[in-house]
């Protein structure tokens, strides 16, 4: 069992900035210990990173959440506002009587966090909260359940949007064992200095029963400097220098690629995404961001004119800790100015 404490918002919280959904599946119950006035357990469900739950100003609080049906989960990120838990625990149920512990933490940090188990079938999901970090109940702005599309996805007026940022399975060669390092990173900053060379990504993403068109796309911000890219061992294509049919010769480590996967996936059921990634030289990987999947290609354009410089800084900043970030990049102030070459991330921010 593993945690890291991530102190940007994942681009989930971002999308649903701009694309919100109609709120979570009504088969989907969740209850709390206590609320305090309109800030109910609901509003953690809600694909809404604007509302937020808050219990009363006590150590032990709890969160039950009733998925309807048995779902096999294998992780939760919480999205904590400054009131954080500094002791808790995750507990899963099949009956919502006889509870499993599957996670504990006793040293929390606040932020959010990225919790990861062993993949468990289970109806019921509990965090029994111990004690507090402040002198405040606690408080979250949403939780995200690993396996669990609680937002209706396809709902989403843009069309059906999957986040795929954090933690991946990789490996530099075939012969090495697997560990995760996380996009939007180089490598080399993550246990790997130094590595130039080809190297693996993979991961299983659950795919909606209602992405069932075949128009589904994968949109990846940079590779550094270039990749394969494989969906259920079928290559889909390949961009970049000495790489498999690559439609860009240069390196994407700045360039935006968009590829049409709907023809390659298998709805309703975990799908494997396995990138080949060749780093040329300095820093390699998956580094920058968005990675997602769109439900529907023809929305890419409009995902397109949503990052631009502007709006990329206020979604990374406006979720996460204030502290480490100045409150004019959240949009908490009137007047702010982006300068410096249209569309490049690399634009200024003046206040």
């Amino acid at each position: 069992m593993t945690i890291r404490t991530k102190l940007t918002v994942v681009l989930l919280a971002a999308f649903l900035l701009f694309f919100p959904s109609d709120g979570f599946s009504s088969e989907i119950k969740i209850t709390a210990s206590s609320s305090e006035a309109a800030l109910s357990p609901e509003n953690l469900l809600d694909g809404n990173i604007a509302t937020r739950w808050s219990s009363k100003f006590s150590d032990n609080e709890w969160l039950e959440i009733d998925l309807g049906e048995a779902r096999e989960i294998s992780g939760l990120t919480l999205f904590w506002e400054t009131a954080y838990a500094s002791s808790y625990e995750i507990l899963l149920s099949s009956d919502g009587k006889d509870w499993k512990s599957v996670y504990k933490q006793d040293k929390g940090i606040g932020g959010n966090e990225e919790v990861s188990f062993e993949k468990t079938a289970a109806r019921y999901i509990k965090l029994d909260f111990k004690k507090r970090a402040t002198k405040w109940g606690y408080s979250l702005f949403e939780i995200s359940i690993t396996g669990v599309d609680v937002n209706n996805s396809g709902k989403i007026d843009a069309g059906g949007i999957i986040p795929l940022e954090g933690k991946w399975d990789f490996r530099t060669d075939a012969s090495k064992d697997w560990t995760q390092i996380e996009t939007g990173r180089f490598w080399e900053d993550q246990g790997f200095p130094n590595y130039d060379g080809y190297a693996w990504y993979k991961k299983d993403i659950l795919i909606p029963a209602s992405w069932n068109d075949g128009k589904a796309a994968l949109m990846v911000g940079g590779v550094d400097d270039a990749y394969e890219l494989y969906v259920n061992g079928q290559f889909v294509a390949g961009y970049g220098p000495r790489v498999k049919n690559s439609a860009i010769p240069g390196s994407v480590n700045q360039t935006l690629t968009v590829s049409p996967v709907g023809k390659y996936l298998v709805p309703g059921k975990p799908n494997n995404f396995t990138f080949r990634v060749f780093d040329d030289w300095g820093g390699g990987g998956i580094s920058k961001p968005p990675i997602v999947l769109v439900q529907d290609e023809d929305v890419v354009p409009q995902i397109k004119k949503r990052l631009d410089a502007q709006s990329y800084y206020q979604m990374k900043a406006r979720p996460s800790e204030r502290k480490y970030y100045p409150e004019w990049i959240g949009g908490r102030q009137a007047y702010w100015t982006v300068i410096g070459v249209e569309g490049d991330k690399a634009e200024s921010c003046f206040c």
